[in-house]
């Protein structure tokens, strides 16, 4: 079993809370650009996006960067108790 991106991870929030991409990128104050390329790990987050993205969906940095350490199987584990 792969292990998860972080990129995954944030793509799973966004679709978790039914948003587009440019929605997101609205209420995070960064570019619909910005958000694909994370979501597609074209980029690396910074810790100042991944405050902004654990604030927007009341979460810890650390639970974020959990979830990007763990298999697929156990992500969809934790995903059905979260969501």
């Amino acid at each position: 079993m792969a292990n998860l991106t972080i990129g995954k991870v944030l793509k799973s929030f966004r679709l978790g809370e039914d948003l587009t991409i440019k929605e997101l990128s609205q209420k995070l104050g960064v570019s619909a650009a910005y958000i694909s390329k994370l979501e597609s790990d074209g980029s690396s987050p910074t810790y100042n996006m991944l405050e902004k993205y654990a604030s927007y969906f009341n979460v810890k940095v650390s639970d974020i960067t959990f979830w990007a350490e763990q298999t697929d199987d156990a992500q969809n584990r934790i995903k059905n108790i979260m969501f």
